[in-house]
């Protein structure tokens, strides 16, 4: 066999990208302005379910990044009292 099945040829490009990846991102702009210029309700809608993602994602940063915060703290803690009171 010549080839794999799965293989990207330099054809399945376009400027140096995956075809079908630009091809499905452009499918994805055409329908979101669809929905910008369709039903103003439905719009508004979708709005809303953007911002609830957008607030759930910064909600699991936080915790994450408070999550490390803490780690760091204990590993310094634990390292002090190593240092203060032997291992």
């Amino acid at each position: 066999m010549s080839g794999d099945c799965c293989e990207v040829s330099k054809s399945d490009k376009i400027n140096g990208y995956d075809s079908w990846e630009v091809r499905s991102k452009a499918d994805t702009l055409i329908e979101a302005e669809e929905i910008k210029n369709g039903d103003a309700k439905f719009y508004k809608t979708v709005l809303a379910e953007v911002q609830k993602k957008a607030t759930a994602a910064q909600e699991a940063a936080d915790k994450k990044k408070t999550a490390a915060d803490s780690i760091k703290l204990e590993r310094k803690v634990d390292k002090k009292l190593k240092k203060t009171f032997g291992a």
